[in-house]
């Protein structure tokens, strides 16, 4: 039987580290972050149905057919880190809150999904601040602004944008 030698393992061993960073954060050019785990440092809204993560706490519904309001979406985000980020990261300063149907906003972040069908009602937080995201081989991303895109009925957080 043949044995294997050190090097080869120590090959194999760094494609599969590089092959999970590459899996782990996914194309770091794009500036889009799918919303697929939760933050570490905050309480999550109960668990509801629907893509994303939950996020904003849903009541009743208002005239716009949404189960919050612009003011507790920009509480929301102004009270929670941005998702993947560390350090020291700044916490968002809102600066806009729009409600718009998903293929509106798909449209605006250059094709990207939503996770929702087009006519879906969600919310969408615009921001600002310092942000910082880990890269691949340790280098790591500044961003100023940034956006985050809410299902308007689960409240689930379903984008980040930085």
């Amino acid at each position: 039987m043949r044995r294997i030698h050190p090097l080869t393992w120590l090959l194999i061993f760094a494609s599969l580290a590089t092959l999970g960073v590459c899996i782990l954060f996914g194309n770091q050019n794009s500036g889009f972050v799918q919303a697929s785990s939760p933050p570490t440092d905050q309480t999550l809204a109960p668990a509801s149905a629907g893509p994303g993560i939950p996020a904003i706490t849903p009541g009743s519904k208002n005239s716009a057919g949404a189960t919050y309001t612009s003011a507790d979406a920009a509480q929301y985000v102004s009270s929670h880190r941005v998702p993947r980020t560390f350090g020291p990261s700044t916490k968002p300063i809102v600066d806009t809150v729009k409600f718009l149907m998903s293929q509106e906003v798909s449209q605006l972040f250059n094709g990207e999904t939503l996770g929702v069908p087009d006519g879906t009602l969600v919310c969408v937080v615009e921001f600002h601040g310092t942000f910082l995201v880990p890269g691949p081989a340790g280098k790591t991303g500044t961003f100023q602004n940034g956006a985050e895109v809410f299902d308007a009925q689960t409240g689930n957080l379903l984008l980040v944008s930085l």
